[in-house]
């Protein structure tokens, strides 16, 4: 799995602890769900105005959000790992590249927030937050609430599987 990290947040900045935490959220969240090693995401942590700009532009939404997700395949939950043809065109398949499912957007100033707001450490909402949005390109959503408990859930099981 390869996860590609874009900090193009410019507060005080992420260690590299936190960089290192935040991609193996998303490696954690895509083990958990039977995905291919054969596979990329690309994680970009922003501020407020540029997650705005985003929410606008793709959802009409004037305000800005915690997280966005923009998948590149159409998958419904539980079916990247029943997928065998994700495995076939991946990264150990003849030297091409890997799979791209998508690119995940965090606003950093909003995860900053929020973890004040739910009196959680910063490291907890962020991996939350990319987890919900590493969930999204895999086909959940939340628009029901049979489907919010099954993202909650899974959004569990990876920090618990972090250790958070």
């Amino acid at each position: 799995m390869a996860v590609v990290v874009s900090n193009r947040w410019d507060g005080c900045g992420l260690d590299t602890r936190q960089v290192a935490l935040l991609r193996r959220a998303v490696e954690t969240t895509l083990r958990l769900e039977g995905v291919p090693h054969s596979t990329e995401v690309s994680l970009t942590l922003v501020d407020d105005a540029t997650i705005h700009q985003y929410n606008e532009k793709y959802r009409r939404v004037d305000a800005p959000t915690d997280v966005l997700a923009f998948p590149l395949l159409e998958l419904s939950p539980g079916s990247a790992k029943r997928d065998q043809g994700m495995a076939a065109v991946g990264a150990g398949a003849g030297g091409v590249p890997p799979v791209l499912l998508g690119d995940v957007l965090v606003s950093v100033e909003r995860a900053i927030e929020q973890a004040r707001e739910h009196e959680v450490t910063l490291d907890r909402e962020m991996a939350q937050l990319v987890a919900h949005g590493t969930l999204h390109l895999l086909g959940y959503d939340h628009a029901r609430p049979a489907q919010a408990r099954a993202m909650r859930d899974k959004e569990r099981q990876v920090l618990q599987a972090l250790g958070l």
